[in-house]
């Protein structure tokens, strides 16, 4: 097994509890009529983050260990709740237009408000989101130590980029 097959499956994990949580404890007012925020939002943009931080902080220097897979955890549940709301204004911005009222009703103004929505969430909920990716990096990052050999002197170590 390759450090590359991990990327895809933190991905899948991230989105996979990201999307459930949000399903289950997104409050009513954020998601109804003009949503802020919706559950596939959510479990997209945490897969996009999970998989693209695995992938260049774990899976390409080849060196998994439980602080990277803390590092990357941290990172995208902390990262993903702007991208979240961003995708949420696009997606509004893309289906309705400009025309509708809303909260991302200005294709200039969305990006500045999916950030100050971000700056609220964080301090709602993001810590949660934190710790969640921090605990799931960790345990994947085990696994991967567990399941895939360090590089061998002759093999792939000595093919490294230079």
């Amino acid at each position: 097994m390759r450090h590359a097959y991990f990327a895809p499956l933190m991905g899948l994990l991230c989105a996979a509890s990201a999307g459930t949580i949000a399903a289950l404890y997104l409050p009513p007012a954020l998601t109804a009529g003009v949503p802020i925020v919706t559950a596939p939002a959510v479990a997209v943009a945490a897969g996009l983050l999970g998989a693209a931080f695995w992938w260049w902080i774990i899976a390409e220097p080849r060196h998994p260990s439980w602080p990277r897979g803390a590092i990357v955890g941290a990172f995208t549940g902390v990262l993903a709740h702007p991208l979240s709301f961003w995708l949420t204004a696009m997606g509004q911005l893309l289906t309705v237009g400009t025309t509708r009222e809303g909260l991302f009703n200005d294709l200039f103004i969305a990006p500045m408000m999916a950030l100050l929505l971000s700056f609220i969430s964080w301090t709602m909920i993001g810590w949660t989101t934190a710790v969640a990716g921090t605990v799931l990096g960790v345990v994947l990052a085990i696994i991967e130590e567990r399941v895939v050999p360090p590089p061998s002197w002759v093999g792939e170590a000595t093919r490294a980029r230079g």
